[in-house]
């Protein structure tokens, strides 16, 4: 199997310092997947802000 999971962070550069920074701060709260976080509310909200006429909006994975 090929995955491509590190394909977006991977253009900014291996282990790029903000990055890896970031990455160690979001952990800091956690990283239980598949329910929703008060960051994917946040997002969610933001975009919908952008597409008024949304009526649902969900964040899935593919699965990779």
């Amino acid at each position: 199997m090929i995955t491509a999971l590190g394909y977006g962070p991977l253009i900014l550069g291996h282990a790029h310092p903000a990055v890896y920074a970031g990455s160690r701060r979001t952990l800091k709260s956690g990283w239980d997947y598949g329910t929703p976080v008060k960051a994917e509310i946040d997002l969610a909200e933001r975009i919908q802000a952008d597409f008024p006429s949304m009526q649902m909006l969900r964040f899935v994975s593919n699965g990779n």
